[in-house]
């Protein structure tokens, strides 16, 4: 989205970026961190 934008030659910041995506209905989706698996409680 970014490189479109600023191909067009218009500056694009994160601020800019969130709007344009509320204003397009799109949502950010980053994946998921990893997770540790739960050991038992030993106490």
């Amino acid at each position: 989205m970014a490189s479109m934008v600023t191909a067009k030659g218009r500056p694009l910041g994160r601020w800019l970026a969130g709007k344009l995506r509320a204003e397009m209905g799109l949502v950010s989706r980053q994946p998921s961190r990893h997770k540790y698996p739960r050991g038992t409680p030993t106490h």
